[in-house]
């Protein structure tokens, strides 16, 4: 087993993820979860005309990805932006609800939420309230 320091910086993320320590390898991980879903979601035959709609949010979040990777950082995301997709997301998942056997949509949600949790703890970080 990968030791594990003490700023949650271990290259094993399976083990350490936590959605409250915004280290750079669980927000990576969840960009990469987002993204992963998002593009397979975008080519998923049942989800039909939904597609689309998942395609029209992947260049977004691939974008706040690269940046992220600049910056280091998630405070460059916009607050209204990011809640607009996630509602998004959230309507696609009631939307398709259970007539598809996948839980694609249900992951995006929650990878999505982690998100959001990840970049409020990382500015509240960098603003010493935690």
């Amino acid at each position: 087993m990968n030791n594990i320091n003490k700023e949650n910086n271990s290259e094993d993320i399976t083990i350490i993820y936590n959605d409250q320590n915004p280290s750079y390898y669980n927000i990576r991980l969840t960009f990469d979860k987002i993204i992963g879903n998002l593009a397979t979601a975008t080519l998923y035959k049942p989800f039909n005309e939904k597609q689309k709609e998942y395609k029209n949010i992947l260049p977004t979040v691939i974008k706040w990805s690269a940046e992220y990777e600049l910056k280091r950082n998630l405070a460059f995301i916009n607050h209204e932006k990011l809640l607009e997709l996630y509602n998004k997301l959230v309507d696609l998942n009631d939307e398709i609800g259970y007539e598809v056997e996948t839980e694609i949509a249900e992951q995006l949600v929650y990878w999505y939420w982690n998100l959001m949790v990840l970049r409020k703890s990382q500015i509240e970080k960098k603003r010493g309230e935690n």
